[in-house]
């Protein structure tokens, strides 16, 4: 006769245990054996395949666009023409020195450099002067019209020795009878997202 218990302690071991008992009839007692026995299984066990769980991808968050700095350049022109012998400005040149005081009033380290010139006609002392004259007259219309601080406003005159035209010409005479000024300068403007910069102010 014998009694057996089986106990499985893991995926890879197994305990067996046994009892038997044997009555011998000459002798008339009985024989009792005790067994035990381990079993270990070697070589990877096979489960179940895990359900594959599909995770959903997550999306950034999205950065918020930051406000730009942006540097802005001027550079404008303006040419006013005189009668001869005359540093007064005429009536259609007055828009245009409106639109240079305001550029620099939108740049305010914006500067401008005013250059008087005069045709070959008379004396050269007298159209030294009268280049000069009419660089100021440019300056003093900025100063006294438009309150352009004087120190941003440089003037000279350079009476017939740079001309545009010829002076053998009544017209090329008219051209050279001029101010030239030139305005430069530069801002910082802070862009919003989405909004777009101004373009810079050309030459005129």
């Amino acid at each position: 006769a014998g009694v057996g218990a089986f106990w499985r302690l893991n995926d890879a071991l197994s305990l067996r245990t046994e009892a038997r008992g044997t009555y011998n009839f000459d002798e008339k007692f009985w024989n009792y054996t005790a067994l035990a026995g381990l079993n270990v299984v070697l070589g990877g066990h096979l489960k179940p395949a895990a359900p594959v769980v599909e995770v959903a991808p997550v999306e950034p968050t999205p950065v918020a666009p930051q406000p730009q700095e942006l540097t802005e350049d001027l550079n404008m022109e303006l040419r006013v023409f005189f009668d001869t012998n005359k540093s007064n400005i005429k009536d259609q040149y007055k828009p245009e020195i409106a639109k240079v005081a305001e550029k620099l009033s939108e740049y305010p380290n914006a500067t401008a450099r005013i250059e008087g010139h005069t045709d070959n006609t008379g004396p050269r002392k007298l159209n030294e002067r009268l280049s000069l004259a009419r660089a100021n007259s440019v300056k003093s219309a900025l100063v006294n019209e438009y309150n352009v601080d004087a120190s941003r406003l440089s003037t000279q005159g350079f009476a017939w020795d740079q001309p545009i035209a010829d002076n053998k010409t009544k017209e090329g005479r008219a051209m050279n009878r001029r101010v030239f000024a030139t305005i430069t300068g530069s801002r910082t403007v802070v862009v919003q997202p989405g909004q777009e910069a101004a373009a810079p102010a050309a030459a005129q």
